[in-house]
């Protein structure tokens, strides 16, 4: 398995084969996450390929020899100067295909953004998971995060 960084090329290969699977998962896991009826699939691509020109950004995928197996986003943010901390790190995505899972992919990944994030000057990775999501929480507390906030949501 190969981790490099994502390039524009790859684009519409993380749209439909690992962004749109990793948006129905989560769409199952929790009303929250519901899909739009329509998915208009020249936009996600143009989307993503804006996402992957971002300054503060970085994606980061996994390959075999025949396609993507995997990816996780993370984007840079400083804090406000009220606070102590300054330049932190937010991955704000990881999927893994299922028929790949249980293999590290998901551990090399946030390990090379841990390794990203640090040459970026951060001095912190947050991220947010869904509490339905187990084997995401495990990974995440395997790899030393610890749960600090709890979002909480409100329908009106």
């Amino acid at each position: 398995m190969n981790l490099r960084k994502a390039s524009i090329e790859d684009a519409e290969e993380i749209v439909l084969e690992l962004w749109l699977p990793l948006a129905r998962e989560m769409e199952d896991i929790s009303d929250y996450n519901e899909l739009a009826d329509e998915l208009n699939k020249k936009e996600l691509i143009d989307y993503r390929k804006n996402k992957l020109k971002e300054d503060n950004s970085v994606t980061v995928v996994s390959e075999n020899e025949e396609a993507l197996t995997g990816f996780a986003t993370i984007s840079t943010k400083v804090r406000s100067e009220i606070f102590s901390r300054g330049k932190y790190a937010k991955v704000n995505e990881i999927f893994v295909k299922e028929n790949f899972r249980r293999k590290g992919i998901a551990s090399d990944l946030l390990n090379r953004l841990f390794e990203l994030a640090k040459k970026l000057n951060c001095e912190q990775v947050e991220l947010n998971v869904n509490v339905e999501n187990e084997p995401g929480m495990r990974l995440y507390e395997n790899k030393g995060f610890e749960s600090e906030k709890i979002k909480m949501v409100r329908d009106l």
